[in-house]
């Protein structure tokens, strides 16, 4: 009996490790934003994503590695990325922009599916610089 709850469960591990990640897995706040789209440009709200789109820590590459800059240095893909999505959201590219966070999330799934869990938390204070209203706390 017990050896095919084991069984059982070992199966169900595996699946789970084999479902891909989806961008509200990768980066929810910006999985919120894009579904958002499209925004008025040089609306403060679009002033504010482009701002925070812009920035390394903080674009959607940025919130994948958890608030972090690092996959600069480490990952020419992610690095090319974070610099293709400003410059479609500037361009009001919407379709191209979200056909490279395809390709981004696709990317992640196949290289950095392991950062998942290696994401720090935010400082208790980041919940009042974001504008958005957006919290996020991790377990």
């Amino acid at each position: 009996m017990q050896n095919r709850s084991v069984i059982s469960r070992r199966r169900y591990v595996a699946a789970k490790e084999q479902q891909l990640l989806t961008l509200g897995d990768i980066a929810p706040s910006w999985d919120e934003r894009l579904k958002q789209l499209p925004v008025s440009k040089w609306s403060l709200k679009w002033l504010k994503w482009y701002f925070d789109i812009a920035s390394r820590e903080t674009c959607i590459v940025g919130e994948a590695f958890g608030q972090s800059s690092a996959y600069w240095n480490e990952c020419a893909e992610c690095r090319t990325f974070s610099r293709q999505f400003p410059r479609h959201y500037k361009a009001l590219s919407y379709k191209e922009l979200e056909r490279d966070v395809q390709r981004f999330v696709g990317h992640w799934n196949e290289k950095h599916r392991d950062v998942e869990n290696n994401r720090r938390c935010l400082r208790w204070f980041d919940s009042f610089v974001r504008s958005d209203g957006y919290i996020r706390t991790l377990q």
